[in-house]
Parts: C-alpha cells; sequence; structure tokens
C-alpha cells in the first residue's frame, strides 16, 4: 500500500498504467455501440422503404421506425466530466493524459454531430444552467489538479531537488502530516504550492460573492 500512496515508481508502473489504458479506451470505446445500433436501425429503415408492406403497414410504424432515441444529455456530461477531470489532475506525472483527452474530446465531438443528424431525435431545448453547472466545476479541478501536482512532483524518488527555506515553512512543518513540508518546500514545488493558496482563496471568494449576490437579490424581490 504505502508504494502507491506517494505516486512512487510502482504506482505508475500499476494504477497509471491502468489509468492511461482505460483513458485511451475511452476514446473510440463507448462510441462503438451507439454505431452498432445506429447500423441496425438504418438497415430497418432501409428494409422498409424497400419494402413497405413488411416494414411498416401504417404511417405510425414507419415514424417509429425513423423516429431515433433519445440522447442521454446527462450520461454525455458526465463521461466528459470524468474524462476531463482524471486526465486533467493526473496531467502533472503523466503527460500524454492531455493528448488523450484532446483525442477523445475530439472524436466525441464528430461521433456526436454525425448521431445528431443521422439517428438520435431532436432533443428538447435545455436551458443554458446545465453548461454553466458543468463549467462552474472547472476551478474543483484546477485544485484536484495543483493537488496531485505537488504530491508527485514532491516524490524525490523520481524528482531530486533540494528543500528550501520558504518564508511559512516552519508553520507548514509545525503540521507534521504526510510529510506535507517536504513535499511544498522543495524549489519546483513551492511556486505551485502558492499557486494552490491563491487559487484557493479566488475559489473561496467566488463562492462568497455569490452567496452575498443571491442573498442581496432575494432581499431586493
Amino acid at each position: 500500500r504505502s508504494s502507491t500512496q506517494n505516486f512512487s515508481t510502482q504506482w505508475y508502473k500499476t494504477i497509471g498504467v491502468s489509468m492511461v489504458l482505460v483513458q485511451g479506451g475511452n476514446i473510440f470505446g463507448p462510441h462503438m455501440y451507439k454505431f452498432f445500433f445506429y447500423r441496425r436501425a438504418k438497415k430497418k429503415r432501409e428494409a422498409a422503404v424497400a419494402d413497405p408492406i413488411n416494414g411498416g403497414l401504417t404511417q405510425i410504424d414507419l415514424n417509429k421506425l425513423f423516429l431515433g432515441p433519445d440522447f442521454l444529455v446527462a450520461h454525455r456530461y458526465a463521461q466528459n466530466l470524468a474524462d476531463f477531470f482524471i486526465c486533467f489532475i493526473f496531467s502533472a506525472g503523466m503527460p500524454i493524459l492531455p493528448l488523450i483527452a484532446v483525442f477523445n474530446f475530439y472524436t466525441t465531438y464528430w461521433v456526436d454531430k454525425f448521431l445528431f443528424l443521422n439517428y438520435y431525435r431532436s432533443p428538447p431545448r435545455y436551458k443554458t444552467s446545465i453548461g454553466r453547472s458543468a463549467t462552474a466545476l472547472i476551478p474543483y479541478a484546477l485544485v484536484l489538479h495543483l493537488v496531485a501536482s505537488i504530491w508527485m512532483l514532491g516524490n524525490k524518488e523520481i524528482f531530486h531537488a533540494k528543500t528550501e527555506e520558504v518564508p511559512i515553512g516552519s508553520f507548514i512543518e509545525s503540521w507534521n502530516l504526510l510529510n506535507i513540508h517536504e513535499k511544498v518546500t522543495q524549489k519546483h514545488t513551492y511556486p505551485l504550492f502558492v499557486l494552490l493558496v491563491v487559487v484557493l482563496v479566488g475559489v473561496f471568494l467566488s463562492l462568497l460573492a455569490e452567496r452575498i449576490f443571491t442573498w442581496v437579490s432575494s432581499m431586493v424581490k
């Protein structure tokens, strides 16, 4: 367990490799069964046009053949967010993950566009709140990315660096928790720690301002 806790070489050989393989498989894997059902539906439609008697006796039967399934927008958002979080959080230690994410989202965009035009039924008019809610999660992904980056790059078994005296080094050392002092006071990880603090303060102030704005708006109404 200890060999995989601190992003050691054993972690990269086991969990890291599995993560890359899973994300690489997500480029095409989630779309294969969709094309299978699309091809099956297309053959039924072509058969109905070629042989109307056996393909569809009524207009209702024909409409069912040409009316595709619903596009599950919740599933798509969940899958895209999961892929984004995983690839972004661990990208500092595995730089190939952002490249995999680019191919993943590029493939998803064109597959969804093709199936929207040829397979799925027209979706309802969703509000912008869905997209805004998904976008609002990005700052939290940045926080997790910085934490994981500090932990990955702070492993002296892989990345050798000297521990430097920093302004709040003694305060951090007083925590004495999971070797945090050793992780964040290295020359290449301390700037990431400072950026993490800045981002956390920014997220807190943003949430506070949003709460105040909501409270003031409710009072005005």
